[in-house]
């Protein structure tokens, strides 16, 4: 259920998507297991297997986390970069047309 970034792997759309539906069925698998452990029928055992397994969940939870922090920071960069090569075309065509006007 863990999440990796990899920048080459497909759209950052994409992995921003895949990233935050894992981490929402990561936060579902913490709820339920804290309502197990809510449960008084459950012995020793299962008690301390389901403590590992929710530890284990919120750690992956807090790495998928960060790994979310960091591609939108990416996503961020690419808007900012095609955002730049917009407005330098418009300001080349502007003084295009400045320089290039008959009137």
């Amino acid at each position: 259920m863990s999440y990796t970034y990899s920048p080459y792997e497909c759209p950052i759309s994409k992995q921003i998507a895949e990233a935050e539906d894992t981490i929402v069925g990561l936060k579902n698998r913490v709820r339920g297991l804290e309502d197990l452990l809510e449960s008084r029928d459950l012995d020793d055992e299962q008690r301390d297997s389901l403590e590992k397994e929710l530890i284990e969940i919120r750690n992956i939870l807090d790495h998928n986390r960060e790994a979310l922090k960091g591609l939108h920071k990416q996503n961020t960069k690419s808007f900012i970069v095609a955002g730049c090569v917009i407005f330098v075309c418009f300001l080349i065509y502007g003084i295009y047309c400045i320089i290039y006007n008959p009137y």
